[in-house]
């Protein structure tokens, strides 16, 4: 596997997760998928992806479980803010409410967390 840009002792992990389904019940495009598996590959040299599954609890306390793709990506943390733009994109081009994305330094952001986003990097 080719070495990605910068140095390995200074790389971060990252992730995003997206779910197998909209929100609106339907299957996630595949051209959605092969988009952000391009944008990872160009912007960051690469990811890791497998299959997962999570739950969460809904507003009348059911519990709801789906499959989803997990993409782990390495990259300097001065280049977090191209993985925030790649995610909040991805909340329109895969139809989600929300995408989960943890940031270089362990926190999470999940849907209501993009207008804290857009504001570290000053997107608007």
């Amino acid at each position: 596997m080719g070495r990605p840009n910068g140095n390995f002792a200074q790389l971060r992990e990252t992730r995003i997760i997206l779910p197998f389904m909209t929100q609106h019940g339907s299957p996630v495009r595949l051209d959605v998928r092969v988009w952000l598996e391009a944008e990872l590959a160009e912007k960051f040299g690469g990811f890791t992806c497998f299959q997962g599954q999570g739950a969460c609890t809904m507003r009348d306390s059911s519990l709801k479980t789906e499959g989803d793709w997990v993409y782990d990506v390495a990259m300097p943390e001065r280049d977090y803010p191209k993985l925030i733009l790649i995610g909040l994109k991805l909340l329109t081009k895969a139809d989600q409410e929300t995408v989960y994305l943890r940031d270089p330094y362990g926190r999470v952001f999940i849907g209501s967390g993009a207008a804290e986003l857009c504001a570290e990097i000053g997107y608007q």
